[in-house]
């Protein structure tokens, strides 16, 4: 049997040979438009860059970006790209504790369980509706569960192989904490 070839980028913060898939794309579009490419697949000149943030910052000093692309880069796009490398790890670990079983998700199985006061920690999506937001502190605060507001619908139901989520609740204390701090180091 024959082994499948896995396609090989540098990064321009460290400049070490990494699989493809491990790398972030930043694509500069014929259009001049210079932004993430989180397909992989948009035509135009494209830059790898790690999922960390050392990467990042010897990036960003080093204007590896500009001189790959051969282009200036704007400080959105350097935002965007932090902000990226920086919740990547927060959802990973969602996934994580979505596996292990001590993750709850859903309108009435988190209610339930926030009125039984069984959550660690609540995460609320940043763009749910303000109704919704403000039900669910209620109820956090009334349980005494510690709640923050993180990330996206989309992105937190996809983190944890679910449909679009406005709420996730944290059922473990190592878990919950964990999450808690990377969460609060954001900020």
């Amino acid at each position: 049997m024959k082994l499948k070839k896995i396609p090989m980028r540098m990064c321009v913060g460290c400049k070490e040979l990494k699989p493809k898939k491990e790398l972030l794309r930043i694509v500069a579009l014929p259009t001049g438009i210079i932004e993430l490419d989180r397909t992989g697949k948009k035509s135009g000149r494209g830059v790898y860059i790690c999922n960390s943030s050392e990467c990042f910052q010897k990036a960003f000093d080093s204007h590896g970006l500009e001189r790959s692309l051969k282009r200036p880069v704007s400080r959105d796009v350097y935002d965007a790209i932090k902000e990226k490398i920086g919740n990547e790890p927060i959802y990973r670990l969602l996934g994580l504790c979505m596996k292990a079983g001590r993750l709850l998700s859903g309108s009435e199985q988190i209610k339930t369980a926030v009125k039984d006061g069984k959550g660690i920690l609540l995460i609320l999506a940043e763009d749910s509706s303000e109704r919704t937001k403000e039900e669910y502190i209620r109820l956090a605060k009334l349980s005494g569960i510690t709640w923050r507001i993180f990330g996206e619908k989309e992105k937190l139901g996809h983190a944890v192989g679910k449909g679009i989520r406005a709420a996730i609740l944290i059922s473990d204390s190592g878990f919950g904490m964990s999450l808690l701090q990377r969460i609060d180091t954001l900020k």
